[in-house]
């Protein structure tokens, strides 16, 4: 049996297991049309070919941001490489002798000790989650873009 795509504005796009009936034909909805199989969960029907829906990008994207995880180590070492940080200074960071003056900067900035310790904790936890406030306020600190620092978690 081969499988058959249909699409109709209201409902949407399904699937047949097989070919349906005349029976079951004529009851579907008016405006129906036979569509080639939907080749993957991101594309939608735009009356002539499937193209990449653009809202389930941007979905997959935040999703994909809120897993992001990666150790400190790491997202130093990727600091490091891209060239926002220097060597010495990340070494400094995890030997806990000093942090980069955007850092202090940002610590600074906060309104009271209690947010500044949680803060200041956050910077020396083990793992580093790509959408966590104060690593979101430390990368803007160093200027970087969402592009870049999807780059450094590893997030497409």
């Amino acid at each position: 049996m081969a499988e058959k795509g249909y699409f109709q504005a209201q409902r949407g796009y399904w699937q047949t297991i097989g070919t349906p009936s005349a029976e079951i034909l004529a009851g579907y909805p008016a405006g129906t049309v036979e569509v080639p199989l939907r080749p993957s969960a991101d594309k939608m029907w735009d009356g002539s070919a499937w193209v990449t829906d653009p809202d389930y990008a941007a979905e997959a994207l935040v999703d994909a941001r809120k897993q992001a995880i990666l150790p400190l180590g790491e997202v130093l070492g990727g600091m490091v490489e891209a060239g926002w940080l220097p060597e010495g200074a990340a070494e400094a960071w995890l030997d806990r002798t000093s942090l980069p003056g955007p850092l202090t900067a940002e610590l600074a900035s906060l309104p009271n000790p209690k947010t500044r310790l949680i803060a200041r904790a956050a910077l020396f936890a083990p793992t580093v989650w790509r959408l966590d406030p104060v690593w979101t306020r430390v990368f803007a600190r160093f200027g970087k873009t969402d592009a870049e620092i999807d780059a450094l978690f590893g997030v497409t």
